[in-house]
């Protein structure tokens, strides 16, 4: 599919590697060069369907907002989106990558949810400005569901005020009535209720871009919960940011 493609320009002191092994896990395409010329190539290349090109926190390149214009000026996709992979630099360097163009962060440590909730923000961004305004997070809560006399336990994949994606291996049914309990890291539990939306099994009709599990539309969520999930929301996205707070 046109910009589904993930271009990484691998010119850092650390090599993108690991980066390349886990986002083919999470099924993409990925085109690894090793110079700022080569990627002019790359993207120029309109069959490549090149998307996002991903460039390393210390490229060396003299001028890292002229690297990100010449990228965008030769780019078959007119909505390239750009993004600065590495350890999370100072406020500083911060602002240096958010003038220059950079859209994106992933900052290492990044998990797995993580990775994917802004690789599909970044993917999706061609399509709408909306992917860059969501009231969703990633998470990886632990969330026990249960429906009737049965329980699962799952990780959340993304969390809102009003609804959550789960992960887990065997969903149940659209439509399900559920009730869940979801397990903050300090031990805190938020318990809540809802009914299966929506759901993505293994098969040909599965979409790579969620795990297996499913979306669950919340109904009855106390308020007091509502607005702690809706702070922890905030400082999420906050920390996906690329001239995110540190805190």
């Amino acid at each position: 599919m046109s910009g589904s493609t993930v271009l990484l320009v691998d010119c850092g002191e650390t090599p993108m590697d690991l980066l390349v092994a886990r986002l083919q896990r999470l099924r993409h395409r990925v085109v690894r060069v090793k110079t700022p010329a080569d990627a002019y190539v790359a993207l120029s290349n309109a069959t490549l369907g090149i998307g996002a090109a991903v460039l390393p926190i210390d490229a060396p390149v003299a001028s890292l907002g002229g690297a990100v214009a010449k990228l965008r000026e030769v780019a078959s996709e007119p909505t390239l989106a750009m993004l600065a992979t590495g350890p999370r630099p100072g406020m500083t360097t911060q602002g240096e990558l958010e003038r220059a163009g950079i859209d994106f962060a992933l900052y290492e440590p990044m998990d797995a949810h993580a990775l994917r909730f802004q690789m599909n923000r970044a993917l999706a961004w061609r399509h709408s400005s909306r992917a860059r305004r969501t009231t969703r997070a990633p998470s990886t809560a632990v969330v026990r569901v249960r429906a009737g006399r049965r329980t699962r336990e799952g990780r959340l994949y993304t969390l809102s005020p009003g609804g959550c994606y789960v992960a887990v291996p065997t969903p149940w049914l659209r439509g399900t009535g559920l009730k869940l309990e979801i397990e903050w890291e300090n031990g805190s539990r938020i318990k809540a209720q809802g009914q299966v939306a929506m759901t993505n099994v293994r098969g040909n009709l599965k979409k790579d871009a969620l795990p297996v599990g499913m979306g669950i539309a919340l109904d009855r969520l106390a308020p007091s919960d509502r607005e702690t999930i809706s702070r922890y929301v905030q400082r999420r996205l906050l920390r996906l940011d690329v001239a995110g707070s540190l805190r």
